[in-house]
């Protein structure tokens, strides 16, 4: 695992990054933004591609994911 210590969403709530139900879209949506300011987003990317991880990593959806190649 890298160190999320400087992770943009550090602070965020979790719900955020696991959106489920209502308001899915709105929450990867902020998630997204969010992620966009990260020191560490390509980490965080590359992590999650690697590991299957669920929820929005590295600014990307699992659907997104995907569809990536590292």
């Amino acid at each position: 695992m890298f160190d999320m210590t400087d992770a943009a969403c550090a602070t965020a709530p979790l719900e955020i990054f696991f959106p489920e139900g209502k308001n899915k879209q709105a929450k990867e949506y902020a998630a997204k933004v969010i992620c966009a300011s990260c020191p560490i987003q390509q980490e965080c990317l590359a992590h999650a591609i690697t590991n299957n991880e669920l929820g929005v990593w590295g600014g990307k959806t699992e659907e997104e994911r995907k569809h990536i190649r590292l």
